[in-house]
């Protein structure tokens, strides 16, 4: 299933594309920037990142 940009910034509380990118990666999430910039996940994505990650939780700083 897609995850929006909108979706992605209800979560993270960043609204700036290039905040969301870094977030995105710094956490080892596959995206893409759609037409228009918009950035778009996968639930696959999120997922498989929290499955690889040697952490208990995500900060969202």
């Amino acid at each position: 299933m897609l995850v929006s940009q909108e979706d992605i910034e209800r979560v993270t509380q960043y609204s700036r594309v290039s905040d969301i990118e870094k977030w995105l990666k710094r956490h080892g999430v596959a995206y893409w920037t759609a037409k228009k910039g918009k950035v778009v996940t996968t639930t696959e994505a999120i997922n498989k990142a929290l499955i690889s990650s040697n952490e208990s939780t995500i900060e969202f700083k």
